[in-house]
């Protein structure tokens, strides 16, 4: 696609490490596929509530609606004879500058919380800590991506591009993209009336002028609804500074801890999941159990491990979704540079409908039983980020610089 036919010109700053691979998990160059998936993942995530509200509210019709509209767009493998087989969203890579490459092994300095929501592209503990267990580009560059359109409406470009905003906005690339890692910050739309949020205030207003206020109840997986939740939770003056401080928050609220420690050893672990640990010791003790443990709330597969039996525990999907076992987090964190006022880090809950079945799977060696997914899930995840706890006989907030900014209040 030649630039002179961009209608949008778009350029996002890569504010924390952005870990892109190959088959073999080796960082080489940046994948305008994975822009183009992220960027679906969005329009759909936006396209729900409008689809939702045109089928009468009537999910089945929604679905199909969305289904059509997402392959007229974007294209669909195998329905060229429908009209879908190419994209109708042109996407080319206009300019790119990644940080400097991050080698396999190579250390990097993170506090424990940045550790932890980097888990599997970080070593978390020991003397190792902080040590890449794969390749990746550090923060600091730039990606720069030319949109042309063919035969698309001007209301379907606008839904593409609150996408591709809410892609720099809330949004990033790569491996651990929901904890944080790989977040992206628009920084510039040539083609549009546009101005990049210079402080919260103004980041906030981006964002509500985008989603505003859904009314979609809870839908069949991740998009806007009315129980979507967006909170701003820290501001740091480093992009580092503010993922480790949520994850800080998160450690402290589920980690049960090493000999009741967390955090490096410097904390007392809160154990605030008790029932959860219990859970397990019933099941490694041989009883039987019909339940899951309320920390599935934060993604499938949830998994544990009794260090003096060596047995190990998972919770799954049952598989009926037909995309393996995985359910991923409701939870995401983004963290985002506002320039000169400093970063921000914030969560958006997408709190869909857990399962496609409202079932789980719970291992234990080679045997298995399904459960129903607790109905309280929303609230573990609320307990993070509205909750509170108790240290030194003070209640202190997990998040205390916490501002919400959707549900707009009325």
């Amino acid at each position: 696609m030649a630039n002179s036919n961009c209608v949008y010109r778009l350029t996002y700053a890569v504010v924390t490490p952005l870990f892109l691979g190959d088959a073999l998990r080796d960082a080489r160059r940046f994948s305008l596929q994975s822009f183009k998936g992220a960027l679906r993942f969005w329009w759909r995530a936006l396209a729900w509530p409008r689809c939702w509200e045109q089928a009468g509210e009537n999910e089945r019709k929604a679905l199909q609606q969305l289904h059509e509209r997402e392959a007229r767009l974007f294209g669909a493998a195998g329905e060229a004879g429908r009209g879908h087989g190419q994209s109708r969203v042109r996407l080319a890579l206009d300019g790119i500058h990644l940080g400097a490459r991050l080698e396999r092994g190579q250390q990097l300095d993170l506090g424990p919380g940045a550790r932890y929501l980097g888990y599997g592209l970080v070593q978390p503990f020991g003397r190792q800590a902080g040590a890449l267990l794969r390749s990746g580009f550090r923060e600091g560059g730039y990606v720069r991506i030319c949109v042309a359109f063919r035969g698309v409406a001007e209301d379907e470009r606008g839904e593409v591009l609150n996408a591709l905003k809410l892609l720099g906005l809330l949004g990033g690339l790569g491996a651990r993209v929901r904890r944080g890692w790989g977040s992206l910050s628009l920084r510039r739309i040539e083609g549009a009336d546009w101005k990049p949020p210079h402080n919260a205030q103004s980041y906030i207003e981006a964002i509500r002028h985008i989603v505003d206020r859904p009314k979609a109840p809870r839908p069949p997986f991740s998009a806007f609804s009315a129980e979507t939740r967006i909170d701003l939770l820290v501001t740091r003056k480093h992009p580092l500074q503010a993922l480790d401080a949520m994850g800080v928050a998160m450690v402290r609220h589920r980690a049960w801890g090493h000999k009741g420690k967390i955090l490096d050893g410097k904390e007392d672990s809160l154990r605030l999941f008790q029932d959860d640990h219990d859970w397990f010791k019933d099941l490694v003790s041989g009883k039987q159990r019909h339940d899951a443990p309320r920390r599935s709330a934060f993604g499938l597969p949830h998994n544990y491990y009794d260090s003096n039996t060596k047995r190990t525990a998972g919770v799954t999907t049952t598989g009926a979704e037909g995309a393996g076992d995985r359910r991923a987090s409701p939870l995401f964190l983004h963290v985002h540079d506002l320039g000169e006022a400093g970063v921000l880090g914030v969560a958006t809950r997408f709190l869909a409908r857990f399962t496609s079945d409202d079932q789980v799977r719970v291992h234990l060696g080679k045997k298995y039983y399904d459960a129903p997914m607790r109905e309280d899930w929303p609230e573990v995840l609320a307990g993070l980020i509205e909750g509170s706890y108790t240290r030194s006989g003070q209640s202190r907030a997990f998040f205390p610089e916490r501002r919400r900014i959707l549900p707009v209040e009325s």
